[in-house]
């Protein structure tokens, strides 16, 4: 899910219960939460991507982060984007494997989510359900995970 990029990541808020809100985005920066992780479990892999290939069969990132699970929510930003379509994939991997966790039928087993908190019919969510447009004012996103 996730693999290296080279765009700078900065946690702006984390914080225990209640949300304060998504931060403001500054031209060419998203800002994304992440609501309802399982705290001090495992670690959240978010993935962001600007294709539609890369959103549903796990191509490059454009950028990839590694967050700490000690709180309920928590906020980040990624600065120094080019305007155009994104999407977020966010897991919580709780046995830090790296990997999505499934049962036998293939459904998640640890905790995910998607910009636009997109949920898929019989399947994950569609690129057209989980884009979002960064424009030049920057963009924010909100992501409750599915348990």
């Amino acid at each position: 899910m996730l693999k290296r990029s080279n765009k700078l990541v900065v946690i702006s808020m984390a914080f225990l219960g209640a949300s304060l809100g998504v931060p403001s985005a500054f031209p060419g920066e998203l800002c994304f939460e992440i609501h309802e992780i399982k705290p001090r479990e495992g670690i959240v892999m978010v993935s962001i991507v600007n294709t539609e290939t890369a959103f549903e069969e796990g191509g490059p990132n454009i950028a990839s982060l590694l967050l700490p699970t000690h709180v309920e929510s928590i906020s980040a930003c990624v600065g120094d984007l080019e305007e155009g379509a994104y999407g977020i994939r966010v897991m919580q991997d709780l046995d830090d494997d790296g990997s999505m966790g499934t049962n036998l039928v293939g459904m998640p087993i640890e905790p995910w989510g998607t910009s636009n908190d997109a949920k898929g019919s019989f399947g994950p969510p569609s690129w057209d359900d989980a884009r979002f447009h960064l424009d030049a004012q920057g963009a924010t996103q909100s992501i409750t995970l599915n348990h």
